[in-house]
C-alpha cells in the first residue's frame, strides 16, 4: 500500500523489529550485541541497515532535561565519550565492505531524560567538542 501512494521511495517497513520481508531494507537496531551485517534470507535480497546503534550517554550537567539519564552506556568526561564513539564508528564503517548500505546512530541530541545524543537536550553543547576534525 505504502509503495501505490509513492513508488518513488525506499521503505524501512520495519526499523529494528521483527522482519515481515517486505520493505527496501533488512533493518535492525543494535545495542548490546557486536556489530554485523546479517544474512537476508528474504526472496528478493535487500540493502542492510543498522538503522539504530550507539545510546552511549554522557550528561553534561544544566543542558539535561531531567536530573536522571539514560543511555546503554554512561561516560563521564569529554575524552571517553569521543573515544567511545569514535571506536563505535571506526567499527560501524569497516562493515560496509561486509554488506553494510547504511547506518543511524542512536540520536542527533538528548531527548528528555536520554542523554545518548550527540548534542544537549537545550542543543547548547555539542558533545564532541575535542573530536579530530578533518580539514
Amino acid at each position: 500500500m505504502v509503495r501505490e501512494l509513492d513508488p518513488t521511495r525506499a521503505i524501512d517497513a520495519t526499523s529494528g523489529w521483527y522482519d515481515q520481508r517486505c520493505g527496501d531494507f533488512l533493518s535492525v537496531h543494535n545495542y548490546f550485541r557486536p556489530l554485523e551485517v546479517y544474512p537476508d534470507d528474504s526472496r528478493a535480497r535487500r540493502a542492510f541497515l543498522i538503522s539504530e546503534f550507539g545510546g552511549l550517554s554522557r550528561a553534561v550537567s544544566g543542558h539535561c532535561a531531567f536530573a536522571s539519564s539514560y543511555g546503554y552506556e554512561q561516560l563521564d568526561d569529554v575524552e571517553s565519550y569521543v573515544a567511545s564513539v569514535l571506536a563505535l564508528l571506526a567499527q560501524i564503517d569497516a562493515l560496509e565492505e561486509r554488506g553494510l548500505a547504511g547506518f543511524v546512530y542512536t540520536q542527533l541530541s538528548d531527548v528528555e531524560e536520554e542523554t545518548n545524543g550527540l548534542v544537549t537536550y537545550d542543543r547548547r553543547v555539542v558533545k564532541l567538542d575535542g573530536m579530530p576534525r578533518s580539514s
